[in-house]
This record gives C-alpha cells, sequence and structure tokens, in this order.
C-alpha cells in the first residue's frame, strides 16, 4: 500500500504579496505545487482557509454538497427504480421548491415558509403531498431537523369530472331552450 501524500502550504512568511501554494511529493519523488484559489483572497486566514480547502478537494475528500444538491441526487439515485411520472413528480416539486427558493439557504424556517405558501396556493391534498415529500427526502439526505412540525389539511377528493355541476346544469337549460331534441 502506497504511503499517504502529505501536503503542505507555503504561506511564504505570511507576505500577501506573495504567491502561495500547496505542495507535496508524487509517486516519482518529484515535488508538485498546486495554486488553487489561495491566492484570490486578501487575508492571511482568507488564504489558509482557501488551501486547506485544497488539501480537502487533492486527499479526495468532497466538500458536504449543499441540501439542494443532495436532494436531486438522492432522486436521480432512484429514477430506476420508480416509475417514469412518480419520478417526474418528485423532481417537478423540487423544481418548484427550487425555484422559490431563489438562491436563499436552506433552514428549517425556510421550509415552513415554503409550505405555508403552498397551502396559500394548492389544494389540501396537493399540500400533503408537498408534506409528505418534503418529510421523506429530507430524513434521505440525512437533514430531518430542517422539517418543521407541521399539520396535514384535512382534504376532501374530489373526481375528476369533464364539466362541474353547475356547467352541467348551464348546458341543461341551454340546450332544453335552443335545441331540445339532442336531450
Amino acid at each position: 500500500m502506497a504511503a499517504k501524500k502529505k501536503y503542505l502550504v507555503s504561506t511564504r512568511g505570511n507576505d500577501l504579496t506573495k504567491t502561495w501554494f500547496v505542495f507535496f511529493t508524487d509517486e516519482k519523488g518529484k515535488r508538485v505545487r498546486k495554486y488553487g484559489k489561495i491566492n484570490q483572497q486578501t487575508t492571511v486566514e482568507g488564504r489558509l482557509a482557501a488551501a486547506q480547502q485544497l488539501i480537502a478537494q487533492l486527499e479526495g475528500a468532497k466538500p458536504d454538497a449543499p441540501i439542494i444538491q443532495k436532494m436531486a441526487a438522492y432522486l436521480q439515485s432512484k429514477q430506476s427504480e420508480w416509475r417514469k411520472k412518480t419520478y417526474q413528480s418528485y423532481h417537478s416539486k423540487l423544481d418548484t421548491f427550487t425555484l422559490w427558493l431563489g438562491g436563499r439557504d436552506i433552514s428549517q424556517a425556510v421550509v415552513a415558509a415554503f409550505l405555508d405558501h403552498v397551502a396559500g396556493t394548492r389544494q389540501p391534498a396537493t399540500y400533503n403531498w408537498y408534506v409528505s415529500f418534503f418529510r421523506t427526502i429530507l430524513k434521505r439526505v440525512g437533514a430531518p431537523e430542517l422539517m418543521p412540525a407541521v399539520e396535514v389539511k384535512r382534504a376532501n377528493s374530489t373526481p375528476a369530472m369533464y364539466f362541474q355541476r353547475y356547467q352541467v346544469q348551464r348546458l341543461k337549460a341551454y340546450l332544453l331552450k335552443n335545441d331540445p331534441e339532442i336531450i
């Protein structure tokens, strides 16, 4: 087994006018420099933090992905297991949330505000689907603490009809008056 590489930061004596870099020795014994975005920082602390991020990247440690990316990755991983319409439905809910989010960070208060928005703009059954979706997906991506304590709404399911009852009555009245042989 190969020895783990040792990464060091050259701070050049904490001189911000000089170029900082991370260096290590590769398998052939050659010294390798990596600059990354270290020198874009204007403070010593900023450059040290950028150097640590570069070291983490070089070691193969993935930085913690934002929750939205984790949610999208989870849906993508389940796409082959779910029916096409199921995947589309879940993806649509995530897209709606992402669009509403507008680049803000996710917190429990933000999720609660989104669910309030959904409650005000959708039917109770749709709201309940959103609540179920968020409970499940936040649990699956390891962030169940972001789900606020919300109650599902009482929903009466209405069967799909081509015409509402009042429309049927209007049509019937019109046809009786203007074209009675159809009825």
